[in-house]
Parts: C-alpha cells; sequence; structure tokens
C-alpha cells in the first residue's frame, strides 16, 4: 500500500509498495538533477527567446527553467537556471490519459478532481485502478512514449509524484498532448483548473495548464519553508500549439508562485516569438 501527505495539492509517497524490479530504477531516480545554464535550441526562435530571458529571469527573482516546444514534436527551447525535479502534481495529466484510455467514462470523476482541483485522493484511486507498482507506471509511461517524452521512467515505488520529469522532457510530453487519445479530453479539464492552480503560463489566452509543488524539506507541515514549484501548459496560438513547462525551487511557495507568474508574463509578452505547431 502507499500512504498519501496532502501538501497544497501534491503529494508524498511513502513507500511499502514491493517490487524488486522497481527498487532499482528508483534508486537511479533518487540521484538529483543538476542545474543547467541558460541554453537555446539551434532555432531560430530559440535564439531570440533566449537573448530576452535574461531579464525575466531576473525580475523572478528566484532560480527558474524554462522548456518551450512547438506542438508536434519538432525540438524545442531550454533556458534558465533549472532543468527540473520531481513531477508531484504534474504527473496526473499523463496519469489521467492512460485512465481515460483503459476504462473512459468510468473513471471521468476522479481524472476531473486530480486535475482541475489537484486531488491527491482521486489520482491515488486513478493509480491503483491502473495497477499501482509496475503495472501502473506502465501505463503512465506508455502515455509519455506516445506524447514524445521517450527518456522518462516512471517511478513504480516510490509513485507518480517522486518521478524524476525534465523540464525538456515535460515539454516533449505536451507538446504531443493533443496527439493522443483521451489527450484532448485532459487538456480541455487544464483549461478549466481552480484559483490554486491559476498562476504561471496560466495568464496565457488560452492556456491549458496543470501545476505541482511540495516543500523541498520534505515535510508536509513546513508550510513556510522552501518549495519546489512547478507547472507544465499548453497555449494555443493561430499558428498553431505551444508546449510549455517550468519550475523554481523559491523560499517559501508563494514565491514560486510569484516566481513563475514573472516568467508567464514574459511568455506572454513574447506569445508571437514562441515556436508553435501541430500534430
Amino acid at each position: 500500500m502507499c500512504r498519501l501527505r496532502r501538501i497544497h495539492g501534491s503529494f508524498v509517497g511513502v513507500v511499502s509498495i514491493r517490487n524488486a524490479v522497481g527498487l532499482s530504477v528508483a534508486a537511479v531516480l533518487a540521484a538529483p538533477i543538476a542545474a543547467v545554464p541558460a541554453v537555446a535550441s539551434a532555432a531560430p526562435e530559440g535564439q531570440s527567446l533566449a537573448a530576452g530571458f535574461a531579464a525575466a529571469r531576473t525580475a523572478a527573482g528566484e532560480p527558474v527553467g524554462v522548456a518551450i516546444a512547438p506542438g508536434g514534436g519538432r525540438a524545442g527551447t531550454v533556458l534558465g537556471d533549472e532543468a527540473g525535479g520531481s513531477a508531484w502534481s504534474t504527473m496526473k495529466v499523463p496519469m489521467a490519459v492512460a485512465a481515460l484510455q483503459r476504462f473512459g467514462r468510468s473513471v471521468q470523476a476522479d481524472v476531473s478532481a486530480a486535475i482541475v482541483h489537484s486531488d491527491n485522493d482521486a489520482a491515488e484511486r486513478l493509480w491503483v485502478k491502473l495497477g499501482r507498482g509496475s503495472q501502473a507506471a506502465a501505463s503512465v509511461q506508455k502515455v509519455l512514449r506516445a506524447g514524445g517524452d521517450g527518456a522518462t521512467v516512471v517511478d513504480p515505488v516510490q509513485g507518480w509524484g517522486d518521478t524524476a520529469w525534465t523540464n525538456a522532457n515535460a515539454s516533449n510530453f505536451a507538446a504531443g498532448l493533443a496527439c493522443v487519445p483521451q489527450g484532448q479530453a485532459v487538456l480541455a479539464l487544464m483549461k478549466g483548473v481552480d484559483a490554486t492552480q491559476q498562476w504561471g503560463a496560466a495568464s496565457l489566452p488560452g492556456a491549458a495548464v496543470k501545476g505541482g509543488w511540495m516543500p523541498t524539506s520534505g515535510d508536509e507541515k513546513d508550510k513556510d519553508g522552501a518549495y519546489f514549484v512547478r507547472q507544465i501548459a499548453v497555449v494555443q496560438t493561430g499558428r498553431g500549439q505551444t508546449a510549455i513547462a517550468m519550475s523554481t525551487t523559491a523560499k517559501s511557495y508563494t514565491a514560486g508562485t510569484q516566481a513563475l507568474d514573472r516568467i508567464g508574463a514574459w511568455l506572454r509578452a513574447n506569445q508571437s516569438k514562441l515556436p508553435a505547431g501541430h500534430c
């Protein structure tokens, strides 16, 4: 069984699932993800975005990282000081897709609660229904691959939230989400998330978003300490879709969402420069 602790819509899984294969995977994923300097793709829009990102990073006031990819799968742009970290509640997106693909309307209520309200109990019910452990992990990982993330390994022991997910891989998945069966249904829910997730890229017109957050101490009672805050988003434009994944490690939850708001404002101001594409 896996106990969950509520932390502002994210969760911490306390291990008691026995899976001999998953233990070695979890050990690898436990290693921290190193921060990376600002890097742009060779694409012209990537170079243009990189040139203007420094001011947004300074305005954020916290270390931030963002990956931006065009819909349909062409290589995107990675910028900033953070490569990403644990998926936390952003992994509810591929899990919701996997559940809808397999069980259809019978899981609609839990899918809606998991995405719109970031309900951890609903997400855990989906995980259990998918088979828990390695079986559930394989189902979610299959969705990641279909969306365009060819590298992320879903943690079958610690659980979906503890899965290491880089911003680059998360944006690659988001870029193909609309192309995956049931992806459009989940994107529709992401366009109506509640107020706890209305930050970052949510300020862009027509944005579909899902956030995840967690105290860096791992203590659910540490509401005034440092937080890791992240978000994935898909934005519909006249030129196609743009996928975004961003994250920060900030001195508090509020500082984290405010930092990502700054990046969201920069993205909105540069929306005409963002790479876009179709399935």
